[in-house]
This record gives structure tokens, sequence and C-alpha cells, in this order.
């Protein structure tokens, strides 16, 4: 027996996430344009992690017994959560924290989304130390 969505809180939240991780995509690809390119670099890194997340968060939703993550409702909600790439990292870390606190979240889908978050905030030590190599390159 499925439990309804009501009995799975983190559901809708789960799938907010999902569409943030497009909208992420999207961004990424939008911000390269034109960026030097250890920045395209690290945005295409940031883009390929959020279709691994995508798709994570997909086999997650199959093994319990949920429909997948579609791609159209992905894009569909993208289009509401539009922004440059850090304006959208920003919302997908408020989201993932909120989610994690969240009672009654499945074991393995805890883990797939603190280890989402972990290498969004890795990915953010190695571009803040990109950036900090270029500045002094460019001072000296």
């Amino acid at each position: 027996m499925t439990m309804t969505a009501s009995a799975k809180p983190w559901l809708e939240p789960l799938h907010r996430i999902a569409a943030l991780e497009y909208a992420l995509i999207e961004a990424c690809h939008a911000d390269a344009d034109g960026a030097w390119e250890v920045e395209q670099a690290r945005l295409a890194a940031r883009a390929g992690a959020a279709q691994v997340h995508l798709f994570d968060l997909g086999t997650a939703l199959r093994d319990l017994g949920e429909d997948s993550i579609s791609y159209a409702r992905c894009m569909r909600l993208a289009l509401t959560m539009s922004g440059s790439h850090r304006e959208i990292l920003e919302r997908l870390a408020r989201e993932y924290t909120r989610l994690l606190a969240q009672e009654g979240l499945p074991d393995g889908l805890r883990g797939i989304l603190r280890a989402n978050l972990a290498e969004q905030r890795g990915l953010d030590a190695i571009g803040a130390t990109l950036t900090s190599t270029r500045l002094e390159e460019a001072a000296a």
C-alpha cells in the first residue's frame, strides 16, 4: 500500500529540490557564457554534479515506490526558480537543509541528500580557492 502525499511530507520538497537542480544546470550553462576558462570549467562541473543529483533523486524515489522525477515537471517548476547559479545554489542549500530536518525522511534518501549537500559545499570551497588564486595571479 502506498502512502498518500500527506503521509510523505518530504515528497513535494524533494520535487522542488529536483527542479532547483535542473534550474542550476540551466543557470550554470548561461553563466558560463563569456566567463574565464577556469570559471567555465567550474560551472560545467557544477552542472554535471546537478545532473547526477537529479539521477540519484529519481532512483531514490523509484526505490521508495514513488514515480521518478519527471523531466517535464522539473522544467515547469524550474521556470519559476530562475536566477544566477549563485542565487539558485543559495535556495538549493536552504531546501536541502530544510528537508534534512524533517522527521520521517527515509534513511536512504537522507543519505543521498546529505551527500548532495556535502558535494555542493565541496564545490563551493574549490570555487573559492580558484577565485582567490586567480585574484592573486592578477595582482602579481
